[in-house]
């Protein structure tokens, strides 16, 4: 019982401070509604596997491709849910890695003119993924 209110502190600690960090530099409420989407790719990618990973990306990238036009958005999600189901095997550390690897390499080639913009949805994401203890992603 006293390791769920520990854990549940904090996953709040976390979330507070996410939502301060974005709050301090202006962003508005769909950066953190894509920071989210892009974390749910990450988590599900690691914790279900590749194919469910890549279902996850394809549908944040539906929302996504739906709200800014542009189907390329789609691919990179969903390779990017691939690559954080296929490195699970090497802990959140590797499923991380090649979700970042995912999101830079598709964004620099495909959404060069956005890369700059949408690689700090990524690491934020990232980080949080990262700050979640092992025993709620198993």
């Amino acid at each position: 019982m006293k390791k769920d209110v520990i854990v549940r502190a904090l996953l709040a600690l976390a979330a507070g401070l996410v939502l301060t960090v974005f709050l301090a530099q202006g962003r508005t409420l769909g950066f953190i509604v894509r920071t989210a989407m892009y974390f749910s790719v990450l988590f599900v990618g690691y914790k279900f596997g590749i194919g469910v990973g890549a279902a996850a990306g394809t549908g944040c990238g539906i929302i996504e491709t739906l709200l800014q036009g542009d189907i390329s958005v789609m691919g990179m999600l969903c390779l990017t849910g691939v690559l954080s189901g296929l490195f699970r095997s090497l802990g959140k550390a590797g499923s991380t890695l090649g979700f970042l690897a995912g999101a830079s390499a598709a964004g620099i080639l495909y959404l060069p003119e956005q890369a700059d913009q949408g690689i700090a949805e990524f690491f934020i994401a990232a980080a949080v993924f990262l700050l979640i203890p092992r025993a709620l992603c198993r």
